[in-house]
């Protein structure tokens, strides 16, 4: 009986040592994902998300980085062939497990076309 005892409480050691974490904070809102010319048209196309790779480290949290911000707005765009992300949200999901820290960057919003320079401009 001790020995079932003493292996369940290892067991359940194990278990609790090795289950990781993970949490999603809301980063922010934005209004579009780069500059949309005064004189174009812009069309939503339908929703999209995007995720940049995650970046892990050792002992400690990386920060999310301006490539990293530039590819989840890449890969939601290619998602719909769009050009521009519109009222979308950005979110900083930290995860962990051990001694084992990433952060992944997503982005979710309105993914639209844009065509430059056919509206006349008064």
């Amino acid at each position: 009986m001790k020995k079932f005892l003493l292996f369940s409480a290892l067991f359940l050691m194990l278990l609790l040592v090795a289950s990781g974490c993970s949490k999603t904070y809301v980063t922010g809102f934005h209004t579009e994902s780069n500059f949309a010319y005064p004189n174009s048209n812009v069309t939503p196309v339908g929703y999209a998300a995007g995720a940049s790779s995650p970046a892990c480290s050792l002992f400690g949290q990386k920060f999310v980085t301006s490539d990293m911000q530039d590819e989840a707005v890449k890969n939601a765009l290619q998602a719909k062939q769009a050009d521009i992300l519109v009222n979308y949200i950005a979110f900083t999901k930290l995860s962990n497990f051990l001694i084992v820290n990433c952060t992944e960057y997503l982005v979710e919003g309105t993914a639209a076309k844009m065509v430059i320079g056919t509206q006349k401009l008064k």
